[in-house]
């Protein structure tokens, strides 16, 4: 479609935050994201055309992405139109990986 698409893909804790007793502040839901405030308990809900949790099984999390987000952009650049996927956010929180994978996924 001639829009903008918005997505967001969240990482699960790692090992680190673990061992500092970090605990997920965050719920996906399809096209939803609610991120809690530990603190006073409330919650913020925020809407995007698609929604991921990294859940470890990075090749199924590549193939969802790339059928929900990639096929069209490729299409549409093919029959010549500008496209842009933007990937933002903080050091180590996976932009790379979601871009382009590891170097043995297909």
């Amino acid at each position: 479609s001639n829009r903008v698409h918005v997505a967001v893909r969240c990482r699960p804790i790692n090992e680190r935050e673990k061992t500092r007793g970090a605990v997920p502040c965050f719920e996906i839901d399809n096209t939803r994201c609610t991120i809690t405030d530990q603190a006073s308990g409330e919650q913020r809900q925020f809407t995007f055309d698609h929604c991921y949790m990294a859940n470890g099984n990075l090749q199924e999390e590549q193939a969802e992405i790339m059928k929900d987000l990639g096929t069209e952009v490729l299409s549409q650049a093919i029959q010549g139109y500008n496209v842009t996927v933007l990937a933002y956010g903080q050091t180590g929180a996976g932009k790379s990986l979601t871009m382009i994978g590891k170097p043995q996924s297909p």
